[in-house]
């Protein structure tokens, strides 16, 4: 239905779910939109919506106190990352909800900082590679690094991987 709102042309489509008791009313100033069209532009934007809410609520979108363009841009690209992640996980190996995949690791995500969170999720990459490929995750460490001090760093962040990935497992 074509309709005037305050001085200005919308088009209205009335729309009632299978199981839905009430209408819903979606309004588009875009008079050459099809309904499907529309539908199409609603549900891509709904998803967005949520996707944001979510980074709010579970994963501090918003809260960094950086004062630094860059510093702010790597905090919400960590969470939209972040985001993606437990989203994949939730949808190829968990049964349980988004909000719940982000409340059992919103607490550990707060206590590191992004450096912190790019090292984990790029040495948890690194170590399930080596893995899949049989190779010895320790003994290919201390070779890509030539044993100095920094080796021992990344291993024990390796070791520290396991053990997260461990406790993963028994909670689950």
């Amino acid at each position: 239905m074509d309709a005037n709102y305050k001085g200005t042309p919308v088009r209205l489509y009335y729309i009632k779910y299978k199981r839905a008791l009430t209408w819903t009313l979606l309004l588009t100033t875009n008079l050459s939109l099809t309904f499907s069209k529309a539908m199409e532009l609603y549900q891509i934007r709904w998803s967005i919506e949520v996707l944001i809410r979510e980074c709010k609520q579970y994963l501090q979108l918003g809260k960094s106190q950086n004062t630094d363009f860059c510093g702010q841009i790597a905090d919400a690209s960590m969470a939209m990352i972040t985001y993606t992640i437990l989203s994949l996980y939730k949808r190829f190996e968990a049964y349980e909800t988004i909000g719940e995949l982000f409340r059992n690791t919103e607490h550990e995500m707060l206590e590191k900082t992004i450096l912190e969170r790019i090292e984990i999720v790029i040495l948890k990459i690194l170590h399930d590679l080596l893995e899949i490929l049989c190779i010895d995750v320790e003994e290919t460490m201390c070779r890509l690094i030539s044993a100095n001090e920094s080796s021992r760093e990344v291993i024990a962040l390796l070791n520290l991987v396991n053990q997260v990935d461990d406790k993963v497992v028994r909670n689950y």
